[in-house]
């Protein structure tokens, strides 16, 4: 995994990469009667899990994929690509509230690609399963 990360920095296209602590560490927020209301895992095992992303910035969704499928996942994990959402892609009333700062800060596309997988029972982010989620450098590919 570290040969194919290197080579994303190499190429230019890294943005970000971060591993995800086990789902038992963290705590979900859902909105019963519209008042947050929160609980802390351990929760009830899920079939898939997010054990982290790498964030991408390439030219096309093509390009994209063309990232995800050099990555050396394992038989039982599942790489998703999806592209960041430009701020062209808001409502013009969201697009008024997020004002220029938003539009200059995300004015190129990015896609995302991300991991799908069981995670790691150190934590160790290392070990954990990734998907593919980059931003996209003008095209558009897959949503994030």
């Amino acid at each position: 995994m570290m040969r194919y990360n290197e080579s994303l920095q190499k190429a230019g296209v890294l943005l970000a990469v971060d591993g995800l602590h086990p789902p038992s560490m963290g705590a979900r927020v859902s909105f019963p009667g519209g008042k947050a209301r929160v609980a802390d895992g351990p929760f009830a095992e899920a079939k898939e899990v997010v054990g982290g992303y790498w964030m991408i910035q390439v030219r096309s969704r093509e390009e994209a994929l063309e990232w995800a499928s050099r990555c050396p996942g394992a038989e039982n994990e599942t790489l998703e690509v999806r592209q960041v959402q430009e701020f062209a892609d808001f409502p013009a009333d969201v697009q008024a509230v997020l004002g220029t700062a938003y539009r200059q800060r995300v004015s190129r596309s990015v896609y995302r690609v991300g991991s799908v997988g069981l995670s790691h029972p150190s934590g160790d982010p290392r070990h954990l399963p990734h998907r593919v989620s980059a931003p996209g450098r003008g095209a558009r590919a897959a949503r994030a």
